[in-house]
């Protein structure tokens, strides 16, 4: 790409937290604000504390820690609609013990946590495993709901990625730069935390990675992104612990089954 955009990039983007528009080649003033033909839930992305996150199904959210905190009841708005979070199933992520050992901090930049109800109509996702060199959609909000696409930078896909700010909690995760390896390139700036990256995997779009922070001193900038599979087994075992909310249209078919079942035992 043009070394003007570059320098415009540069410009927006922050070194900490990713906290809004995904922008993508062969402008960074173009972003695209509807949904991508490639078939990627682009209505799982919601807005979530005005910043991004992803309903995984079943009333569950993931978003980054530093997003959840930035409201003392956190919700996400889906279609005009706000949607509260229940406190008590709100779950900060936690960094292995050899993690840590790295030096990492001992909870993640991960924040699992089920809404107050389900939100309608939208499918469930399913948790991918990230490889090298793979084409991942980034989808995220700020000051526009946006896409693009990148591919995964040819290193440890467990590289420690930790903030800048020694307050933040830090994730173990993967990176992608903004080049011209993919036609709709993408890039995350201030604003898109906790927002998607999906790949198609096995005949289903699936979540590898969260948007969690920009890193301006790397040419070209990288977006870091939590390694969703090295968090998956939490992520399962809290979702069958507490249970899943049945959705809208799941629990109307049970109670009209329910009213079929009761007439016909008069």
């Amino acid at each position: 790409m043009r070394k003007s955009d570059i320098a415009a990039l540069v410009s927006l983007l922050i070194c900490q937290q990713a906290g809004a528009v995904l922008v993508a080649s062969p402008s960074p003033t173009n972003p695209r604000t509807s949904a991508p033909d490639n078939g990627a839930p682009w209505s799982n992305v919601v807005l979530t504390n005005g910043a991004s996150g992803v309903y995984l199904g079943g009333g569950w959210m993931l978003t980054a820690e530093h997003v959840f905190d930035d409201q003392a009841q956190p919700f996400v708005t889906y279609n005009s609609t706000q949607y509260l979070a229940d406190l008590s199933k709100s779950y900060v992520l936690d960094n292995t013990l050899a993690a840590q050992a790295l030096g990492l901090t001992a909870k993640a930049d991960i924040v699992l946590f089920r809404l107050q109800e389900a939100l309608p109509g939208l499918p469930t996702i399913s948790l991918g495993d990230p490889t090298v060199n793979m084409q991942i959609t980034m989808i995220g909000f700020g000051s526009g709901k946006s896409w693009g696409t990148n591919n995964i930078e040819g290193t440890s896909l467990l590289n420690p990625y930790d903030y800048t700010n020694p307050s933040d909690n830090d994730f173990v995760g993967f990176a992608t730069d903004y080049d011209t390896a993919t036609l709709t390139e993408g890039q995350a700036t201030g604003g898109d935390s906790g927002g998607a990256a999906f790949a198609y995997i096995g005949g289903e779009w699936k979540i590898v990675g969260m948007m969690n922070a920009v890193d301006t001193t790397s040419s070209p900038n990288e977006t870091l992104f939590s390694n969703i599979s090295y968090y998956s087994s939490q992520i399962t075992n809290i979702i069958q612990t507490q249970g899943s909310i049945p959705e809208p249209s799941s629990l109307l078919f049970y109670l009209t089954s329910a009213l079929f079942i009761l007439r016909r035992r008069r």
